[in-house]
């Protein structure tokens, strides 16, 4: 039993993950293709809802951390 334990940390550690960084750079890649025409336009409400939430996604967990650098500069005063 404790080698399944040790095999699911082990794959855990290695499995590839997701930050607010890459969610960013994806909202990014959304605008520029959809500048250059890459979408067609039975694809745009489905593209524009996804970037929509991604777009509200990033702004709700942004403000924490923005939140923190303010009151970070506060203290330093």
């Amino acid at each position: 039993m404790t080698e399944e334990v040790k095999q699911e940390a082990a794959e855990a550690a290695t499995a590839p993950g997701l930050n607010i960084g890459d969610l960013g750079f994806m909202l990014k890649m959304i605008d520029v293709v959809t500048e250059r025409g890459g979408f067609r336009g039975s694809e745009l409400v489905n593209v524009g809802t996804i970037r929509n939430k991604l777009e509200a996604f990033l702004a709700a967990n942004a403000q924490p951390a923005e939140e923190d650098a303010e009151s970070g500069d506060d203290d330093a005063k």
